[in-house]
């Protein structure tokens, strides 16, 4: 009998959920939520399986001839070591595998209410990858059936027979643009204010791309750029654009989509941490927020 407890509330990277298949995206968050406040666990494979519903055999025999661990531990976030450890029960020695989480900018918060969701793992896994896309503040989903599959690696087909599935169970709902996510234990985020200090770093860096446009327009006066598109903002980098000024025009274009805490992400940017994939700017935002040249 499992005697371990699953956390209330378990934070899961999203590098973690982009990079796994659906159903082992869904035992990468079960394992996460047996994790200290250190990020670490030793719970067993047998241990997973059964919080899982599982038998141990799917952990690993794997198709792509990966065990489950090497298939965390090729995420980057996720490492683990094989120990010998004193069995209580017994009193020898057992092998036992510990893993350690890391600590990403960019996760979701999700709750113990996900976990009781009566579904099979793949949509379970499904579902993850979909929060991990979505707008962590309205928790809606405006990607195209192409976009979803690169993340989620599902084809159109099976996409719209796991979404009908879904909407019928009430957890996903449709909208004029997209889907909106209405799945227990899928937390929302309400973004931090920007502080004074961060204020004045971005207005910086955006003064820095308009002078730098206006150089290059100079320069190419058959082909200027008149507005921070991503893809002018693109042809700028490419022309001599700082990275720092570049990154931080994309977030800005961008409203700072699925970004909580700008202040964290500005020092990121400004410290050379910021390793996130850059924001995709869909039209509808770049015409609100565009930087004009």
């Amino acid at each position: 009998m499992n005697k371990r407890i699953l956390k209330k509330s378990t934070k899961v990277s999203n590098t973690l959920i982009e990079k796994l298949g659906c159903s082992n995206v869904y035992r990468a968050y079960v394992l996460a939520a047996t994790t200290n406040k250190e990020g670490k666990t030793d719970t067993t494979i047998e241990q997973l399986a059964e919080f899982c519903d599982e038998t141990p055999n799917n952990y690993t025999n794997c198709k792509l001839g990966k065990s489950f661990a090497e298939s965390l531990k090729g995420t980057g976030v996720v490492s683990y070591e094989t120990t010998r450890a004193k069995a209580l029960a017994t009193g020898g020695f057992v092998k036992r595998t510990n893993y350690s989480f890391q600590d990403t900018r960019l996760f979701r918060v999700i709750g113990l209410e996900f976990y009781a969701l009566n579904l099979d793992i793949k949509l379970k896994g499904y579902l993850l990858k979909l929060f991990s896309m979505a707008n962590t503040v309205s928790l809606c989903l405006e990607k195209s059936a192409n976009e979803i599959y690169k993340v989620v690696g599902v084809s159109a087909a099976t996409q719209k027979k796991y979404n009908a599935e879904l909407e019928t169970k009430g957890l996903l709902v449709k909208t004029s643009k997209g889907y909106r996510l209405n799945v227990p234990g899928f937390s929302q985020v309400a973004k931090k204010a920007m502080n004074a200090k961060t204020k004045a770093i971005v207005k910086a860096h955006i003064e820095i791309v308009k002078m730098f446009a206006a150089n290059y327009n100079k320069q190419n006066p058959k082909n200027p750029v008149h507005n921070a598109t991503t893809e002018n903002l693109e042809r700028l980098r490419k022309a001599g654009l700082n990275s720092q000024s570049f990154i931080v025009a994309r977030y800005y274009v961008s409203n700072w989509a699925n970004v909580t805490d700008i202040n964290a992400l500005v020092e990121s940017i400004v410290m050379g941490t910021c390793g996130a994939a850059l924001p995709k700017v869909d039209e509808t935002t770049e015409k609100i927020n565009l930087i004009i040249f």
